[in-house]
């Protein structure tokens, strides 16, 4: 009798601790919304017309860096896709995490640039993993007709000039973290923006923990900029995300924000202008 009800104990505290690591396991991956902040967040997406879904490197449910992940990310609805490109030694660029991760295996960008060249509406935000030579990345760009339908990304504020040099055949996306300016100012953030176009950036992309009003209403007055979101994953951040009008988000989760717009008329929206 005694161990039996060590047992019953023992089991009644598995239950409650899967309970709650379930409990912050779901509200860390998919906040609940209140139907309040849900027709909240519904009333202020109006998405510009250029708006574009760019899938992750790192989307769910995939392995990444692979060609089976890209295909299923534009299976699923998007129109962008996020790539770690790396270099290897003969300057040739694969998806990679860097160059050390290059196998036999590894896939050939320029495989992801023939599987896709009937898809005239795709885009592709590249992560340059390492420093090299881009003319092997120009030459693919050249040889598929996608110039201008390719923006690199993860740039610093402090690596501008250099890059606007280096790689001045693509639309370059910095980083809002490196900028040095009170993100709280309207006045400093339209400043900085203003000064960043006339250095050649195409875009600026953020973390939505970085965000404020000033930038939001700042950005949106800097037309030439595009405005990227990165890392919306949970259907929180997805109506939140929306609810500040970006360019571009990209996402773990494609299908899902996908089905989310299909409600605001996704499918009408010009992506052919999206950078």
């Amino acid at each position: 009798m005694f161990l039996k009800r060590i047992f019953v104990v023992l089991l009644c505290g598995v239950i409650a601790g899967s309970g709650v690591i379930y409990t912050l396991t779901f509200r860390f991956f998919d906040r609940p919304l209140s139907e309040a902040k849900q027709e909240k967040f519904q009333e202020q997406i109006v998405l510009p017309d250029n708006f574009t879904l760019a899938a992750s490197v790192n989307s769910f449910d995939t392995v990444k860096n692979t060609l089976q992940s890209a295909r299923k990310n534009v299976s699923q609805g998007s129109y962008a896709l996020e790539l770690n490109v790396a270099f290897n030694a003969k300057g040739t660029p694969y998806l990679a995490d860097g160059s050390e991760y290059i196998t036999p295996a590894s896939v050939k960008l320029e495989d992801i640039f023939k599987e896709f060249q009937d898809t005239d509406f795709l885009r592709y935000i590249i992560r340059l993993m390492n420093d090299t030579s881009t003319s092997s990345l120009t030459d693919l760009a050249v040889k598929y007709g996608l110039i201008g339908r390719i923006m690199l990304i993860g740039f610093s504020a402090d690596e501008l000039a250099e890059s606007s040099l280096q790689y001045g055949n693509f639309k370059i996306c910095i980083s809002l973290d490196s900028m040095d300016v009170k993100m709280s100012d309207h006045d400093a953030c339209l400043e900085a923006l203003q000064a960043y176009v006339d250095e050649g950036v195409c875009a600026v992309s953020c973390k939505l923990s970085d965000v404020s009003s000033a930038f939001c209403e700042a950005i949106s007055e800097v037309r030439q900029l595009r405005f990227v979101l990165e890392d919306v994953n949970s259907t929180y951040d997805m109506y939140h995300a929306l609810s500040l009008n970006p360019n571009i988000v990209i996402t773990d989760r494609p299908e899902i924000l996908y089905d989310m717009m299909l409600s605001q008329d996704y499918l009408d929206l010009n992506r052919a202008n999206a950078f």
